[in-house]
């Protein structure tokens, strides 16, 4: 089977596990509806729906961004990444935090394949916190380059061998379902030319991308 082909079915099949909760919820929301015409299950099934569809638009944004052809000319706002980020970890065990994204030595624009990278490092960091946490996000710049650093913080931190291979000692290994986030994100830091950090300990784990 070819690579590519094989490397787009695992990120389809990634994409549609993630989506599926919210579409499910929906789908069950239309079925409450259709069971009577009680007020109190037609109120929580629009809840329900109301609730589940902002979660799905707020996902398909994100995906469409860390999966989808972005932009190659241009810059980003980062006002605007930050707003795709806080959506999609609404209502999430996740709190994030941005840093210097809007002070004078801070950075307030990126490329869009730069704003791809860093949304990548982000969804990265959020996998190994399986119990929540916070994400602190560091962004500066200086005189010739660009610095993002994300930073995963939790009581049940998960770094899996996946991330220390192929992020942290820049080995290849086969893809697969578990670990096709990881390889993404590593593909768009080298077609930036990027060379992604990665360090970790029992409470934190810190991605590091350094660009111009």
């Amino acid at each position: 089977m070819s690579k590519v082909l094989e490397f787009s079915e695992l990120l389809m099949t990634k994409f549609c596990h993630d989506i599926a909760s919210s579409i499910g919820a929906i789908n069950n929301g239309i079925e409450f509806l259709k069971e009577g015409n009680d007020e109190e299950i037609k109120s929580k099934a629009l809840g329900i729906i109301h609730t589940n569809g902002a979660e799905a638009a707020a996902k398909l944004i994100f995906f469409r961004y860390i999966y989808g052809v972005v932009k190659s000319e241009g810059q980003v706002d980062i006002n605007e990444l930050k707003m795709l980020v806080k959506d999609f970890f609404n209502g999430s065990k996740i709190v994030v935090n941005w840093h210097n994204y809007d002070s004078e030595h801070g950075v307030t624009q990126v490329t869009g394949r730069g704003g791809k990278l860093l949304l990548n490092m982000i969804f990265l960091a959020a996998s190994t916190l399986i119990a929540g946490g916070n994400i602190n996000i560091d962004l500066s710049h200086g005189e010739h380059s660009k610095r993002m650093l994300v930073t995963a913080a939790g009581e049940k931190l998960k770094v899996t061998d996946d991330i220390k291979v192929i992020i942290q000692n820049k080995e290849l290994m086969d893809v697969k379902l578990g670990n096709v986030q990881i390889h993404l994100t590593a593909k768009v830091a080298a077609s930036l030319n990027v060379v992604l950090g990665c360090e970790y300990d029992d409470s934190k784990l810190v991605l590091d991308a350094m660009f111009s």
